[in-house]
């Protein structure tokens, strides 16, 4: 392994480390929120979606997901229904309170690229976009190789 290889893997750590620190430590009006965000931020990009929806965008088994969900819903960022059709099916939704935290992530993510943009070439930026998009088509195979892991 090249000093340049060996380099961009502490730079690729440290940046995933930072980044999973903040959102480990993430709060929100007093509430500890955590990674929980994440799933507060696809129950807001897909209203009236299931339990089993969230099971599958988690990978977790369904009482780690119910646990994630019950601790938003307490927060009274999250709201369940049942489904109309079929009362076995639950629906999650985003609260008043829910969507106000959905609309201030997405700011604090526009912010975060907006400041990057200041400081990174144009071009580079436009590497970078690129970048991190081969990385989430990668992510799945690199999941699979290493799911022992």
């Amino acid at each position: 392994m090249s000093g340049e290889e060996e380099q961009l893997i502490e730079i690729f750590t440290t940046f995933i480390e930072r980044f999973t620190q903040g959102m480990e430590a993430f709060e929100y009006n007093g509430k500890h929120i955590g990674t929980g965000i994440f799933l507060l931020n696809y129950v807001g990009k897909h209203p009236n979606c299931s339990m089993s929806e969230i099971i599958e965008f988690l990978k977790l088994i369904p009482s780690a997901a119910t646990r994630r969900i019950d601790k938003l819903v307490n927060f009274g960022l999250i709201t369940r229904s049942n489904d109309e059709k079929d009362r076995r099916i639950v629906n999650l939704n985003l609260s008043e309170e829910g969507i106000e935290l959905y609309k201030n992530f997405f700011k604090r993510r526009l912010f975060a690229i907006e400041m990057m943009k200041k400081v990174v070439d144009p071009n580079d930026f436009k590497t970078f976009f690129k970048v991190l998009k081969i990385g989430l088509e990668l992510d799945s195979k690199i999941n699979d190789k290493f799911h022992k892991f």
